[in-house]
C-alpha cells in the first residue's frame, strides 16, 4: 500500500518544473503570431511564477523559512491574481494591479503578524482561502465568456471550479488536524492535493491553448462569412445558413419568406459620383437593414447591389409589412453631402411558403421573378409571389 502513496516532495518538485515549462511554452506561443490574445501572456507568466513558488517550497527545510514560507506563498498567491487577470482579459476586461496583488500583500501582512505566523493551521488557511477565492473568480470571468461557445471554454471552468473547491478542501483538514502533524503535512493528504494542482496546471495549459487557437479559427470563419464592406453575409454564407434554417422551419412547419433587394439605379451612382460614394451607399442600406429587421432574421449580400433576408416564421402578410418598412426606410436615407445629396430607393420582391416542403433555390428564383416585376413597374416598390414548394408524399 505504500508503494502506491504519493510522494508529496516529488510531486511538488514535478508540479515546479511542469507549471514554469508550461508557462514558457504558452508565451512562446503568443509570440508566435497569437499577439493579440494578450490573456495567454498573462496566463504562462502566472504559470511561471506558480512553478517558481513550487520550487521555493520544495525547498522547506533547506532554505531560510522567509523564502521557502513567505516568499514561495506570496509567489503562489500573486501566480492565481496574474490568472485571474489572464481570465478576465480573455473576455476583454483589464484587471487593476492591485487585485493582481491583493492576495500576495494579505499574505506577506498576515506573515508580520507572530501569532499568525508561529500557526501552520492559520498559514493553510489563509493561502487556501486566497488560492480558492481567485480560482473560483477565474471560473466565473470565463463563464460570462461562454457567449462565444468555444468547445475548450466549458471544460476549462469546470477545471477551475474543481480545483477552486480542492483548494478549499484543505481548510477543514487543516482545521481538523489533518495537516498539522508533520506525517499529516507530509503524507496522503499533502500528496493527494499536490497531485491534483499537478494535474491542473497540465490540463488549465491544454485548455487554454486550445480556446486561443478556436478563438482564432471562429474569427476566421466570422471574417470568411461576412461582406468586408457591409457586414452582411456573404453569398456563399447566406446560402449555406438559409438551408439550414428552411430545413429546421420545415420540421417545425414554420412559414418561411425571403426577400430580395435590387437598389435603384445603382450603376448611375458609381458612374456619376464615384465608387467611394456607391461604397457609402451600401453601407447606409445594410445599416437601415439592420435596423429593420429582426436581430435573428439572416441577411445577405447576393452580389453587388443586391442583397437578401430570409425571415423564418413570419407569415405574407407580416412580410410584406416588413419589406414595405423596409422600402420608407430607403427612401428616408440621406447620402452625400448639400450639393451631392443622392436620393436613393430599393425594388423589392418577395416569395412566401406557409406549406410542405420549402427549397430555398425556388424561393431565391420567385422572390427574383418579383422582383422584375417591381422594376418593371417603376421601381422603388415591393411586389410578392407566393413559392410553389414540392408536397411531401
Amino acid at each position: 500500500m505504500s508503494e502506491l502513496s504519493l510522494h508529496a516532495p516529488t510531486v511538488l518538485a514535478l508540479s515546479a518544473a511542469i507549471a514554469a515549462t508550461l508557462g514558457a511554452l504558452i508565451i512562446f506561443s503568443w509570440m508566435q503570431g497569437q499577439r493579440d490574445n494578450y490573456y495567454l501572456a498573462l496566463w504562462g507568466v502566472g504559470n511561471i511564477l506558480g512553478g517558481i513558488a513550487a520550487g521555493l517550497l520544495f525547498t522547506r527545510g533547506v532554505l531560510a523559512d522567509f523564502v521557502s514560507i513567505n516568499v514561495a506563498s506570496a509567489l503562489l498567491a500573486l501566480a492565481y491574481g496574474v490568472m485571474l487577470a489572464a481570465t478576465r482579459a480573455f473576455g476583454g476586461k483589464r484587471t487593476a494591479v492591485g487585485w493582481v496583488c491583493a492576495g500576495a500583500m494579505l499574505w506577506l501582512a498576515a506573515c508580520g503578524v507572530e501569532p499568525f505566523y508561529a500557526s501552520q493551521t492559520l498559514r493553510i488557511v489563509l493561502i487556501s482561502t486566497l488560492i480558492s477565492t481567485y480560482a473560483l473568480a477565474s471560473a466565473v470571468e470565463l463563464w460570462r465568456a461562454r457567449a462565444e461557445r468555444l468547445p475548450s471554454l466549458i471544460p476549462a471552468v469546470a477545471v477551475l471550479a474543481i480545483h477552486a473547491a480542492a483548494c478549499a478542501c484543505r481548510i477543514p483538514v487543516a482545521l481538523f488536524g489533518g495537516l498539522n502533524s508533520l506525517q499529516g503535512a507530509a503524507g496522503a493528504w499533502f500528496g493527494v492535493l499536490a497531485f491534483e494542482s499537478l494535474i491542473h496546471v497540465l490540463a488549465m495549459a491544454i485548455l487554454v491553448v486550445s480556446m486561443a487557437k478556436e478563438r482564432a479559427e471562429l474569427e476566421q470563419r466570422v471574417v470568411a462569412s461576412t461582406d468586408e464592406l457591409t457586414g452582411a453575409a456573404t453569398r456563399r454564407s447566406f446560402l449555406f445558413e438559409g438551408e439550414k434554417r428552411i430545413e429546421a422551419a420545415r420540421k417545425s412547419a414554420a412559414a418561411v419568406s425571403l426577400l430580395l433587394f435590387d437598389l435603384d439605379h445603382f450603376k448611375t451612382v458609381n458612374d456619376g459620383f464615384g465608387h467611394e460614394m456607391g461604397d457609402r451607399v451600401l453601407r447606409a442600406f445594410a445599416d437601415c437593414a439592420a435596423k429593420v429587421l429582426e436581430p435573428g432574421d439572416l441577411f445577405g449580400r447576393i452580389g453587388g447591389e443586391e442583397f437578401a433576408a430570409l425571415l423564418v416564421g413570419c407569415n405574407a402578410e407580416a412580410t410584406l409589412a416588413v419589406a414595405e418598412q423596409m422600402r420608407r426606410a430607403v427612401a428616408a436615407i440621406e447620402v452625400g453631402e448639400e450639393r451631392t445629396e443622392l436620393q436613393i430607393s430599393v425594388s423589392i420582391g418577395v416569395s412566401t411558403a406557409t406549406r410542405a416542403e420549402r427549397l430555398l433555390g425556388e424561393m431565391l428564383r420567385e422572390a427574383d421573378r418579383a422582383l422584375y416585376c417591381a422594376k418593371s413597374a417603376g421601381r422603388n416598390r415591393v411586389e410578392r409571389l407566393e413559392a410553389s414548394p414540392k408536397l411531401v408524399a
